[in-house]
């Protein structure tokens, strides 16, 4: 999967008339009008599915890569040119109906008190139930990293006619 193919500007302007007491107050910087570039990223991904029990068990190990090209990004692998996050996870389906998902990705390196380095990471979870035509998710996530951020829960609804 391809993004920003031919690069995507954006551009935009703030109305901070109504605030700029709560800036001067917060000591908060008063934001600018600014353009932001971005540029192409590529998705690659593999999965397989194994049938371990036909109409009982299966399961789907998957791995796919991002890769960016707007120079060297807090990345597991990272260049002056390109850079690329990998990102594993598992699916285990039961009776065609049963869905049970586990992830990993968004590798960092964070920066310790003591000048050292650590690798940070996301993981996510997930449930889901298809019945006919409806499908029920629920994922969780840790959208910042594993120890930094409150937990995400996201639930969403799909109907098939």
């Amino acid at each position: 999967m391809a993004r920003d193919v031919s690069t995507t500007f954006n551009s935009w302007s703030y109305n901070t008339s109504e605030f700029e007491d709560v800036f001067a107050q917060t000591g908060n910087a008063i934001p600018v009008s600014s353009v932001e570039i971005t540029l192409p990223t590529w998705t690659i991904g593999v999965s397989r599915h194994i049938t371990l029990f036909p109409g009982k068990l299966s399961i789907r190990p998957m791995a796919d890569g991002v890769f960016t090209f707007d120079g060297s990004r807090n990345t597991l692998v990272k260049s002056g040119f390109l850079s690329l996050d990998p990102r594993l996870a598992m699916e285990i389906k039961t009776f065609e109906m049963i869905f049970v998902r586990a992830g990993i990705g968004n590798w960092q390196q964070i920066k310790n008190f003591d000048n050292g380095t650590d690798w940070s990471y996301q993981v996510n979870f997930g449930l889901g139930m298809k019945w006919k035509a409806i499908q029920i998710d629920y994922g969780l996530t840790d959208l910042g990293n594993q120890s930094e951020a409150l937990y995400s829960h996201i639930f969403s609804l799909k109907g098939a006619f």
